[in-house]
């Protein structure tokens, strides 16, 4: 097995499905440990058959040490990079701290697989070949560079090598506390902690203050620009602040009311290391929780949609909640000392709906969804979007291999709909137009009457019935309504649809969607729906082309800074918008490994 996974890592095969197996194994190990991770679940957890696995792997064993070595080639690489430096020990040993508690790396799913492999009996031998060297180079650079501190400052009285175990210690602490604590754990304490062990051994040398260093290490680097640096676009510890300032703390579309009609209905959702239950209760009321059981952390329904039981039982040990939430049932409750039941409901999650579709968000705070989207709410509102039902076959969840924004950036203006869409350029090109109604970007074109070349466009034209549920000026008419930092809501006169972006890494994307259309509806508005679905399919095969042209163009050492038109004002508004969040992606350099986040604290101010 050794020799596959030395094979894979000196040949890696730079294939998205074979990332989604790695990851899906990685939170596999993390929630039901090493012996009881299985093909069924990753590939579940992957939603991906079991095939693919012989295909990249051959076997679980070879899955499980491909899992190790990626992890251990991701800390290597990042150490590498941080340490292979002509600096002096304070620095190399500030920056190996840093990347200890860097989030991509410092996460309970990847910690799970180093303890995982390390502490079991039948895998330590392979892990201490796999992941012993990178273990004694570590350990050989703290000592090595505490020695040197030792000897430089006159402090020759000092044992480094222990001085090295007790930071060593440190270290492993703070990851055992994020393994088992993740809920309480914060990487910037660890970190501040750590460096606060040698500032006490090396007070002339190591400073409190890391953060005001930080930004001074930016050297002309802090030089602002207003729009996205390319940095912002591939920089895991700039995405690990997207995850947690962006998508965990802003409303992220979770469904449609339609899918919770009758009591027991649920949908679930995932993304950004979260996961979530929206349930109708036997009461009636719509309730939304951590899919996540207060035992062990196990999914409680693994479907996207559907119909619950009376209760929600966790596969992994049985323990039993009501649709409130309330923890209704522990086996072998006698076995459990100190546990008080009333305080293991299900943790909730913030909810709301808005023009029939349900919203939820992790971290509480900031206004309400209403409240946001209260400038748009007479222009959404005729579409009667809480009526509607989902059309058959119209969703899908697709693993686009690029950067989230990128795929935004190029949906936000229409400046190319005249060369890269014919079809919709025939369709509305003249009379499309970008603008914002308060702080919400908002597209509208309508419908041409010259008759268009192209086939589905000019069946469209021919067909479109008028639509009774709809004023005057929307009976011909496109819209598009954006919800920061990663909805678009597409209002036609015959359906709507809407599309979302969910990052999971930086290269690699969840692009999500469905359609919706009031029932009853006759043979001409069927049609007019069909092509409608044709048109669109067309353009978004065409957007997709740009977007990958676009993310390898970033690679490119003669990507261009870029340069608006007015007619990419929306482009601008995005870019803004992110900013204003994270102020760090104003610096047109990339900051040092390890400082991204302490930057964006001290411009923040928390």
């Amino acid at each position: 097995m050794l020799s596959e996974a030395k094979k894979n890592r000196e040949n890696p095969v730079k294939d998205t499905r074979r990332q989604q197996l790695i990851d899906a194994t990685i939170a596999c190990i993390h929630q039901f440990g090493l012996e009881q991770t299985t093909i069924s679940r990753v590939t579940r957890e992957a939603s991906l058959s079991a095939g693919i696995v012989n295909f990249y792997f051959e076997s679980k064993e070879k899955l499980l040490l491909g899992v190790l070595v990626s992890v251990r080639d991701e800390f290597h690489r990042q150490l590498v990079e941080s340490v292979q430096i002509d600096a002096a020990p304070e620095e190399v040993l500030r920056r190996l701290i840093r990347v200890h508690f860097t989030p991509s790396l410092c996460s309970p799913q990847k910690i799970a697989v180093w303890h995982a492999f390390a502490s079991a009996s039948r895998t330590r031998g392979e892990y201490n070949q796999i992941c012993g060297d990178l273990d004694a180079r570590i350990a050989d650079i703290v000592e090595s560079r505490l020695d040197e501190l030792c000897r430089r400052e006159g402090l020759e009285h000092y044992d480094a090598p222990a001085l090295a175990r007790g930071l060593e210690g440190l270290l492993d602490g703070f990851w055992q506390d994020c393994l088992y604590h993740p809920d309480s754990f914060d990487p910037e304490t660890a970190y501040s902690v750590s460096m606060r062990y040698l500032s006490s051994l090396f007070p002339a040398v190591f400073s409190r203050e890391e953060t005001s260093d930080a930004i001074a290490n930016a050297g002309e680097g802090s030089a602002e620009v207003d729009l996205l640096p390319r940095w912002t676009y591939d920089n895991a510890e700039f995405f690990d602040l997207e995850r947690d300032h962006l998508f965990r703390r802003h409303w992220m579309l979770a469904g449609h009311v339609s899918d919770l009609r009758n009591p027991r209905d649920f949908i679930t959702f995932e993304g950004f290391g979260e996961r979530a239950i929206v349930l109708r209760g036997n009461d009636g009321e719509l309730r939304a929780f951590h899919n996540v059981c207060r035992h062990r952390g196990a999914r409680l329904l693994e479907k996207k949609r559907g119909s619950c039981p009376h209760a929600l039982s966790c596969p992994f040990h049985g323990w039993t909640y009501d649709l409130s939430g309330k923890l209704i049932g522990i086996p072998a409750r006698d076995t459990f000392d100190n546990l008080v039941q009333e305080e293991n409901s299900l943790v909730p999650v913030e909810m709301e709906t808005w023009m029939g579709f349900v919203f939820i968000r992790f971290v509480p705070g900031g206004p309400s969804l209403a409240e946001s989207m209260a400038p748009v709410e007479s222009m959404v509102a005729p579409y009667r979007i809480d009526e509607m039902q989902p059309i058959p076959d119209s969703g899908y969840d697709e693993l686009r291999p690029y950067n989230w924004k990128i795929i935004h950036d190029i949906d936000n203006e229409g400046y190319h709909v005249p060369v890269g869409h014919p079809s919709l350029q025939q369709l509305y090109g003249r009379t499309y137009r970008d603008f914002k109604i308060g702080d919400i970007p908002v597209s509208t074109a309508t419908i041409e009457e010259r008759k268009a070349r192209n086939w589905s466009v000019r069946h469209y034209q021919k067909l479109l019935p008028a639509a009774e549920h709809l004023p005057e000026e929307f009976q011909r008419m496109w819209q598009y309504v954006g919800i920061f930092p990663n909805h678009v809501i597409g209002l036609y006169p015959e359906s709507i649809e809407f599309y979302m972006t969910i990052p999971v890494t930086p290269d690699t994307t969840r692009y999500i969607g469905r359609r919706y259309a009031l029932p009853g509806a006759g043979r001409a508005m069927r049609a007019a729906r069909y092509l409608n679905l044709r048109i669109n399919t067309q353009t978004e095969g065409e957007d997709e082309s740009f977007v990958r042209a676009m993310q390898d163009g970033l690679r490119s050492s003669a990507f261009p800074e870029q340069q608006l038109s007015s007619r990419e004002q929306g482009v601008r508004d995005f870019h803004e918008s992110l900013q204003s969040v994270l102020p760090v992606a104003k610096l047109a350099a990339e900051p040092d490994q390890g400082e991204v986040a302490q930057i964006n604290r001290a411009l923040t101010g928390h």
